[in-house]
């Protein structure tokens, strides 16, 4: 994450559903983006919303490649302005946990393409 709200953190239960009902572990835990990620060149940093975005770019450092997760999404899924809502004030996680998936699925087929360059 951008901020330290939840540093160390297991992911909310409600995002541990979704995972779960989908076939997916989530043993992880939240840690917060520091200007030591930015400094690893084979590393994409991927923001969720424009505050995420916001508080990368305040981190004072340029990144290759800094983009939205929801540009790489399908724009039939994605809303106008690209930004994944946060499902914990309206309980929408599985919403969110498509609208995540298919922002992944795009950013992989990115991550390919340009392996293969």
């Amino acid at each position: 994450g951008t901020a330290g709200y939840h540093v160390g953190d297991s992911p909310h239960r409600g995002t541990q559903q979704v995972l779960t009902e989908h076939g997916i572990q989530c043993e992880g835990y939240s840690r917060q983006l520091t200007k030591a990620d930015m400094h690893q060149d084979k590393t994409w940093i991927i923001g969720m919303d424009d505050s995420n975005m916001q508080n990368i770019q305040r981190l004072g450092v340029s990144h290759p490649k800094f983009f939205k997760l929801l540009g790489f999404a399908e724009s039939s899924i994605a809303p106008a302005d690209l930004n994944v809502p946060d499902p914990y004030y309206n309980g929408n996680f599985e919403y969110v946990y498509q609208l995540v998936l298919s922002g992944c699925e795009g950013l992989l087929e990115e991550i390919k393409q340009e392996a293969q360059l």
